[in-house]
């Protein structure tokens, strides 16, 4: 019961999502080789919510998803697919209780520095808030 596992059953059993990259998901990097496109995950934050009893369960943790593909454009499909997967998600996924997940931010990965052009690989990131029952 995490959201990691969660996150991954979201996106290897959406259609859409699965129809681009398979089963090319992975936490935080992608496999060396994995091939692309492909969709790495990692947690940015996860506050926990309290009371004045302490604790009360909840956690609103965000999430970047980092989509890759080898142009541009198939970058834009992908993490338009990722998009439509997770945005305004409630549920039970991965035996996690989510409330909700909402898109905050997306935007161009702009992480490769000049020198690695022969990487030849785009980006794109979606900022999702993610919260859920503890």
């Amino acid at each position: 019961m995490s959201a990691e596992r969660a996150i991954y059953e979201i996106l290897s059993t959406d259609g859409g999502v699965s129809q681009l990259v398979g089963k090319r998901i992975y936490p935080i990097t992608i496999d060396q080789g994995a091939g692309l496109p492909a969709i790495a995950y990692q947690q940015i934050s996860g506050p926990r919510e309290h009371n004045v009893s302490g604790a009360i369960g909840w956690v609103q943790s965000r999430y970047q998803i980092t989509v890759w593909a080898a142009t541009y454009i198939e970058a834009v499909d992908l993490a338009t697919a990722v998009r439509l997967a997770v945005d305004g998600l409630s549920g039970t996924k991965a035996s996690l209780v989510i409330d909700h997940i909402f898109v905050v931010d997306e935007g161009d990965v702009s992480d490769l520095f000049a020198e690695n052009t022969e990487l030849n690989i785009y980006g794109k990131r979606i900022d999702a808030q993610i919260v859920f029952k503890e």
